[in-house]
C-alpha cells in the first residue's frame, strides 16, 4: 500500500468519524410521539363544546366566559369577562377633597359610631368609609409597598389558623391553578380536608377513583380544576362537598355551607386543618343585614378566626380600565411577574379598603401572555409542550382535542383540552395519554394515542 492510499484512506475515516459526531449531536430522540388517527364515531360526547361553537359573543358575557375557560379558550373567556365588568375608578375621587369637608365627613362618622343605638351593619358601613376616607391613595400606598410571593408568604401565614379560604371567579381559571399551587406545603403544614364549592353530592366515588369525572361538578369541566382535584388527591387530602342541597338562597345558602362544612371537619377531627375553595365572596369574614356569608357565618359557629384570601379583584383584564385601580398602580411599579402579595412600610398587608373588613389577603395575579395560543402560567416545572402533527392542525381545525390520562375512564376530566389552531400544544406531564377529537356538534369523531417521555 502506498503512503498517498493511506493518507486516503485515513482522511476519509476521519470524515465518517467526524460526521457520525455531528449527527448524533444534532439528532435528538423525539420526546413524545403520536400514533396514527383511528375514526371514532361516539354521538352527542360534549355536548357544552356545542354549545361553546355557537355563542353569542355579543350577549351572556359571565357564561360566555366560564364556557370559554372550559375549553381552554382563555382569550375570549379574558375578554369577555372584561365586558360584563364596569370601569373602575378609586373611590376616593367621588368624596369631597376639601380638607374642612374631609374632616368633618371623618368626625361625623366616627360620632355615629359611638351611638350605642346603631344596629351593627349600620356601624359596619360606617368604618368601612372610615377606612376608605383615611386610606392613602393608590400611588402613595405603592410608592412604599413590598412585593413578596404570595404563595409562601400565604403559607407562612395560614401556619396559625385551622380553617384557610380561598376564592376564585369562576371564569378564571388561573386561580385553580394557584390554589393548586397551595396544596403540597399546606399538606406540609399540617392541612388534610380540602372543601369544595363546586365539587357535586352526584359524585359518590372520587376518593376510590382517584380523579374527577364529568359528574364530578359542572365547573371540573375546565382540565385546571380537573387538575386541582387530581394534585388534591394524589396527596391525600379529603375531600369535602359543602353546597347547599335545600335549594336556599344568600344568606340561608351561606349558613348551609358554614354547617356542611364544620359538620365534616372540625366537628370530627380537631387535628386536620382545613382549605375551602369557593366562589367570589362567601369567604368574606364581614356579613350584613342583608346578607351573611359563608366565611363570617363560620368564623362565629366555630368561634376562631379565620384566614381569607382574595384572588378576584386584583386581576389583569384586557380592557384595563375594568383593573382595579391597585392593581393598574401596582403593575405599574413592579410588572408583577408572579402572584404576588404586597405589605405597607408598616408590614401590613395591602388590601383595598372595601374588602379590608372581610379579607385578609389580596393575591396579585400576573397579566396573562401567550405562548402558541396558552396562557404563560400553564408553563409550570415538569409541563412540556407538545406540539401537534401537522394532519391535525390542517384536518381538524376547529375541532376540540382533548387528553385523558391513560387508564382512566372515557368520562373523566381531560387534563389539557383546547380548540385546534395553527401553532397551539399541548402542554403535558410525561406520561401515556388517549387523546380524542370532538366537533361542533360535541360528537366524538376520531382518537389517537401520545406518549410523553
Amino acid at each position: 500500500m502506498t503512503i498517498k492510499k493511506q493518507n486516503t484512506q485515513h482522511t476519509y475515516s476521519y470524515f465518517v468519524v467526524f460526521l457520525a459526531v455531528i449527527l448524533t449531536g444534532c439528532i435528538k430522540e423525539k420526546s413524545f410521539r403520536y400514533s396514527e388517527i383511528q375514526k371514532k364515531q361516539i354521538k352527542s360526547f360534549d355536548s357544552n363544546y356545542k354549545e361553546y361553537c355557537s355563542l353569542d359573543l355579543k350577549s351572556n358575557f359571565e357564561l360566555n366566559a366560564v364556557q370559554c375557560s372550559f375549553y381552554g379558550d382563555y382569550q375570549n373567556a379574558l375578554d369577555q369577562a372584561s365586558k360584563r365588568m364596569l370601569v373602575t375608578l378609586d373611590p376616593l375621587k367621588n368624596i369631597p377633597h376639601g380638607a374642612g369637608e374631609m374632616a368633618d365627613l371623618i368626625k361625623s362618622l366616627e360620632t355615629e359610631l359611638q351611638n350605642p343605638e346603631a344596629d351593627e351593619s349600620y356601624n359596619a358601613s360606617a368604618r368601612n368609609m372610615l377606612n376608605v376616607l383615611k386610606i392613602p391613595s393608590a400611588h402613595e400606598i405603592f410608592a412604599h409597598a413590598n412585593p413578596l410571593s404570595a404563595v409562601n408568604f400565604i403559607v407562612n401565614q395560614a401556619k396559625g389558623y385551622h380553617y384557610t379560604l380561598i376564592n376564585e371567579a369562576h371564569f378564571n381559571s388561573q386561580h385553580r391553578s394557584f390554589t393548586q399551587a397551595l396544596l403540597k406545603p399546606l399538606w406540609d403544614q399540617g392541612y388534610r380536608y380540602f372543601a369544595l364549592e363546586a365539587l357535586s353530592y352526584k359524585d359518590s366515588t372520587i376518593h376510590e377513583r382517584g380523579y374527577p369525572i364529568g359528574a364530578s361538578g359542572f365547573y371540573l369541566k375546565d382540565s385546571n380544576f380537573g387538575n386541582l382535584v387530581r394534585e388534591a388527591l394524589r396527596l391525600g387530602y379529603r375531600l369535602i362537598k359543602y353546597e347547599d342541597t335545600n335549594g336556599h338562597e344568600g344568606t340561608l345558602r351561606d349558613r348551609d355551607q358554614a354547617h356542611n362544612i364544620y359538620e365534616q371537619t372540625l366537628k370530627r377531627d380537631n387535628n386536620g386543618k382545613v382549605l375551602i375553595h369557593a366562589g367570589y365572596s362567601h369567604i368574606s369574614e364581614m356579613g350584613g343585614t342583608g346578607y351573611e356569608p359563608m366565611g363570617y357565618q363560620l368564623k362565629k359557629k366555630i368561634n376562631q378566626d379565620i384566614l381569607t384570601i382574595d384572588q378576584v379583584s386584583m386581576i389583569g383584564y384586557n380592557d384595563t380600565t375594568k383593573q382595579h385601580h391597585y392593581y393598574r398602580e401596582a403593575v405599574k411599579r413592579f410588572g408583577i411577574p408572579e402572584a404576588t402579595v404586597f405589605l405597607t412600610k408598616e408590614e401590613t398587608v395591602i388590601v383595598d379598603p372595601i374588602s379590608s373588613f372581610g379579607i385578609d389577603i389580596q393575591v396579585y395575579h400576573p397579566e396573562t401572555n401567550f405562548e402558541n395560543g396558552r396562557p404563560d402560567w400553564l408553563y409550570k416545572k415538569g409541563i412540556k409542550s407538545i406540539p401537534l402533527p401537522l394532519e391535525l392542525q390542517e384536518d381538524y381545525e376547529g375541532h376540540l382535542i382533548q387528553a385523558v390520562k391513560r387508564g382512566e375512564a372515557i368520562e373523566a376530566v381531560p387534563v389539557d383540552q383546547f380548540v385546534i389552531s395553527e401553532g397551539k400544544a399541548f402542554l403535558l406531564n410525561p406520561g401515556n395519554y388517549d387523546l380524542r377529537l370532538i366537533n361542533c356538534e360535541g360528537d366524538m369523531i376520531a382518537a389517537l394515542t401520545l406518549e410523553v417521555n
